[in-house]
């Protein structure tokens, strides 16, 4: 709306952490928009997110919002779909398997999330040293991401390693001194993510044979770019493992000797106040984590009964932005992943605009006539079943107008 108040979902507490530590320091930030009424925001379980003023791994209770860095360095909602992470243990890496040349000390520093919890993981003699633990159950022929905490001690290089049970290897190389992807298998993809204190996330994707169940996981400690051979007392410091049936890591998801799934986030706000059936802009600042295989909707509304939705913003599976005007389909080849953009849709009964950062991408003529049916404008899922095909990424400044915008409005919003 147009005038509506300004809304916000924000938290601003010290509350104890529901799993017993650490304390959960909650700073003040807000998902504001321009929007009448109030959102409505759930998740029933606890996660974890990168402090946008610290940098460190902490924790939000079931219910409380995270926010986070975007990827243009301003501060949004977080928002997910479920995950399972399949990793045991996933900070106790002292109780995992270990090589014939490797030794781990546990809780030897400061891990992301200021506990001393990390673990330092070195070779005991020349050659090569890792851990390793096998993850059964998987789909064959998925994409999964294997992703761990890594920083630098004797030595500034790690590496991943995976082998399926279909005797099909997967590796990447990170350099944790300068966060740079080094050498990686054909078809696999390596991102790495700084964090405070000297710590980074490195994130190894890959997609496991057709005919296997499962796979052995291998985290290496290596001396140079495709050089896993090291000399005695060299290792590394390690924390927070993670495999997840995702193109990409999501927030980290800690475990002891069972697997933990983290709920999906979902957030609406109603159509009361928010819909006019003549003529409507809607505008938000987004990015994502990855691609999935569905659409991901940063902003929908859709009817309780499952019909089309009028207006949309959303990114498809092959990475185009997506948008939906009175009934219009727009899909323009642009890929937010690693970037903010900002997003807008604008429609009346004689066109339908579609705007990324201000510039006009397309204009196309209506096709549907208004309707009536909505009862919730979905953030980041579809509103009429829990969540449905959520997006992974942020979002920030969304807005909705009772008209449609001028380009040169558009321009300046």
């Amino acid at each position: 709306n147009a005038n509506g108040t300004v809304v916000t979902l924000e938290y601003s507490h010290t509350l104890p952490d529901p799993t017993g530590t650490p304390l959960v320091q909650f700073a003040t930030w807000k998902f504001a928009g321009k929007y009448a009424g109030f959102s409505t925001y759930s998740r029933t379980s606890r996660k974890t997110y990168v402090d946008p003023l610290t940098g460190q791994v902490t924790g939000a209770p079931a219910g409380f919002p995270a926010f986070e860095r975007m990827a243009d360095g301003g501060i949004g909602l977080l928002l997910e779909g479920s995950s399972t992470n399949l990793v045991l243990n996933s900070e106790a890496m002292d109780v995992w398997t270990t090589s014939t040349n490797a030794a781990v000390t546990a809780n030897a520093v400061a891990a992301p999330d200021g506990t001393n919890t990390a673990d330092y993981l070195y070779a005991t003699a020349a050659g090569s040293a890792n851990l390793n633990q096998y993850i059964g159950g998987l789909t064959g022929g998925s994409t999964i991401t294997v992703s761990y905490f890594v920083k630098a001690a004797e030595l500034s290089w790690f590496r991943s390693v995976a082998m399926d049970n279909a005797g099909k290897w997967h590796a990447a190389y990170f350099d944790i001194t300068n966060g740079i992807v080094g050498t990686t298998n054909a078809g696999n993809t390596g991102r790495i993510n700084p964090l405070a204190n000297g710590w980074y996330r490195a994130e190894h994707t890959f997609t496991i044979d057709p005919t296997a169940t499962g796979v052995t996981v291998y985290p290496q400690i290596a001396s140079a770019d495709n050089n896993n051979a090291v000399q005695a007392n060299q290792g590394l410091y390690i924390w927070g493992a993670q495999l997840e049936a995702l193109p990409f890591a999501s927030s980290y998801i800690p475990t002891t000797t069972t697997t933990v799934t983290r709920a999906a986030d979902t957030l609406s706000v109603s159509i009361s106040g928010n819909h006019n059936p003549s003529s409507a802009t809607i505008i938000a600042d987004v990015d994502v984590l990855g691609l999935t295989a569905w659409n991901q909707p940063f902003v929908t509304t859709f009817a309780n009964t499952g019909t089309t939705g009028i207006y949309q913003l959303a990114i498809s599976q092959t990475g185009y932005a997506d948008s939906w005007g009175r009934g219009v389909p727009v899909s323009v080849p642009f890929i937010p992943v690693g970037q903010t953009v900002r997003l807008a849709v604008a429609a009346d009964a004689v066109q339908a605009k579609f705007y990324s950062d201000g510039v006009l991408l397309t204009t196309q003529t209506p096709t549907t006539a208004e309707q009536t049916a909505f009862t919730a404008i979905g953030i980041g899922s579809f509103p009429y079943s829990g969540g449905q095909q959520p997006m992974y990424g942020h979002i920030r400044n969304f807005r909705i107008y009772d008209r449609a915008l001028t380009d040169a409005e558009m321009a300046a919003a």
